[in-house]
């Protein structure tokens, strides 16, 4: 019978056991759902659940989601604006 061991990881220090052949990923939000689990487990060598490092960036990234699902012309939701601020971060406006 195998055993299951819980991992807190909530950020790139966090330790797993060597024996460990999948990671059962159920972080919500920005580190468990934004790519940059999947990237560590990855780099480690570690199998993981869920989708992999550019899908799940693209997910956690709304602005992003919308652009690929148009590119794919697979959304039809209300207009809206990306804009860039001078600190790089994206904001959306309703028009």
């Amino acid at each position: 019978m195998q055993s299951h061991r819980w991992v807190d990881g909530h950020d790139e220090n966090f330790a797993l056991p060597k024996d460990v052949d999948l990671a059962f990923i159920t972080i919500h939000g920005t580190f468990g759902e934004d790519g940059q689990l999947q990237k560590i487990l990855e780099e480690r060598g570690v199998a993981y659940t869920g989708d992999g490092v550019e899908a799940s960036r693209a997910a956690f990234d709304k602005i992003l989601s919308k652009e690929k699902f148009r590119e794919h012309k697979r959304h039809h939701s209300g207009m809206g604006k990306s804009v860039e601020s001078a600190s790089a971060q994206r904001f959306r406006f309703r028009s």
